[in-house]
Formats: C-alpha cells, sequence, structure tokens
C-alpha cells in the first residue's frame, strides 16, 4: 500500500499537536484510512514539508546546545566536586554560565540555517523564541 506525502503530512501535524495520547492515535488511525485524494485537498503537502523542515532544524539546534551544556556541567561537576558550600556553588554557578552560553552560541549557529528554508521569517521567529529562552536563563543568573 503506497502512502501519500498529505496523509503523512497530516500524521506529522498529529504527533505534533497537543493531544493525548488516545486522541492522537485514533486520529492518525483515521488518516491511515482516508482516501489519499481527501488528503490532498485537505493539505498542502510544501507548506508542510517546510513547516517539519523548521521544526528538525530547530530541534536540531536545541539537542546540539543541550550536549554544549551537559558537557560544561559535567566538567563543572567534576571541578567543583571538592569544594564545600558557597564556594562550591560560586564554582558551579561560573560553570552553568559558560554552558548556557555554549547552548546560546550553538542556537545562533544554527539560526544561520534559516535561510534554507521556504518560510524564514517563521524559522528565525522560531530561534528568536529559543535563542531569548536562553538569555533569559543567564540574565536570572546574575
Amino acid at each position: 500500500m503506497k502512502v501519500s506525502k498529505s496523509k503523512v503530512a497530516l500524521a506529522s501535524i498529529v504527533v505534533e499537536s497537543s493531544l493525548g495520547k488516545s486522541d492522537k492515535l485514533e486520529l492518525v488511525d483515521f488518516i491511515e484510512k482516508m482516501d489519499p485524494n481527501v488528503a490532498d485537498k485537505l493539505i498542502n503537502v510544501s507548506e508542510v514539508e517546510n513547516y517539519m523542515s523548521v521544526r528538525i532544524l530547530l530541534t536540531n539546534a536545541k539537542s546540539m546546545g543541550r550536549l554544549s551544556y551537559n558537557r560544561y556541567m559535567v566538567d563543572g561537576a567534576r571541578a567543583c566536586r571538592d569544594r564545600e558550600g558557597e564556594e562550591k556553588t560560586a564554582c558551579m554557578m561560573g560553570y552553568k554560565d559558560r554552558a548556557l552560553k555554549a547552548k546560546l552560541d550553538a542556537l545562533r549557529k544554527q539560526s544561520a540555517k534559516c535561510s534554507q528554508t521556504m518560510d524564514q521569517s517563521k524559522c528565525r521567529e522560531q530561534f528568536t523564541k529559543a535563542i531569548r529562552s536562553v538569555e533569559n536563563q543567564i540574565r536570572a543568573l546574575r
């Protein structure tokens, strides 16, 4: 059985939604049984493909940022393990600051790839939101 792009796109939207698990399963099952011609009329596949490419790009950037963050925090835990009290807290906060800056740097580098997407403004908007979130975390440390 051949699966149409429209059906895959509709299923992707359902999976990304905030619906509960049982509702998602029910809708995906409905889409699976749907006539491909009906699915084609319901959705513009190119728009969904672009949306998914932006989501994948952002997810990848967040993942890279998380890896950088974790690397710094592990280093911080090792470097600060022999300290106690306020000295240990200050040491860990320094590493956390560096970790958040590394995460921010990863997001900024990946945001340059928005120019490769069809909807650059939507991509930049998503990255700006993620970048602001990390910037707010850095400000909260100070």
